[in-house]
């Protein structure tokens, strides 16, 4: 009986999970365009890098496990439009946004001067064999980095994963409150909601 309990559970929650993920599919793809460029910290094995590369101009993904990053690099081999880099966001994030900084030129030049940058953040330990340094999740880091850049790049917007892991009045193993978060994004610049378990901020034009 326990095992058949067990196996119910075990099926209720991969349903569960099989409709939020396709529901963050749907979600992500809404904030999409051709013009867009995203990067996204926590490639895993490239399952929403792929989606992303379908639908927008270019993806740098950072994943820090290196068979991750083999097994995202060979999924998505056939894609010339993303690129996957090895390591950290504390390391990585701030370089890819240097470098797309020093491209933003060309970018223009090819897109005009409405291509706009996003931001999928999803760089937290969340098990499955995930990374887990020294923070369990890095996200208010990563948004002091992204900060840095607010006013040279053309951000529209930025998504966090997960959102149900972060604290309402205290903190989670690691996950800053919720009411941290809301105060990198002041309501005279950007506008925010919850879809799908990801927080999205979309900067004001």
């Amino acid at each position: 009986m326990r095992i058949k309990n067990l196996s119910f559970v075990q099926f209720g929650f991969r349903l569960l999970w099989k409709y939020l993920q396709r529901d963050k599919r749907r979600t992500l793809l809404a904030l999409s365009s051709q013009k867009s460029v995203w990067v996204e910290t926590g490639t895993y094995v490239g399952h929403t890098t792929a989606l992303l590369s379908e639908a927008n101009k270019f993806i740098f993904s950072i994943e820090p496990i290196a068979r991750f990053v083999k097994k995202a690099r060979k999924k998505l081999a056939a894609q010339d439009n993303v690129y996957i880099l090895k390591g950290t966001s504390e390391s990585e994030l701030r370089k890819i946004l240097s470098h797309i900084s020093s491209n933003s030129g060309l970018l223009e030049m090819e897109f005009g001067t409405d291509w706009n940058l996003n931001f999928f953040l999803d760089g937290h330990n969340s098990g499955l064999g995930t990374f887990r340094g020294e923070l369990i999740s890095p996200i208010e880091m990563e948004l002091a980095i992204i900060a840095e850049f607010s006013l040279t790049l053309p951000i529209n917007y930025i998504c966090i994963d997960d959102w149900r892991l972060f604290g309402d009045s205290e903190i989670v193993e690691g996950y800053p409150l919720k009411s941290s978060i809301y105060q990198y994004f002041p309501s005279a610049f950007y506008e925010t909601s919850i879809l799908s378990d990801i927080f999205i901020a979309k900067k004001n034009s």
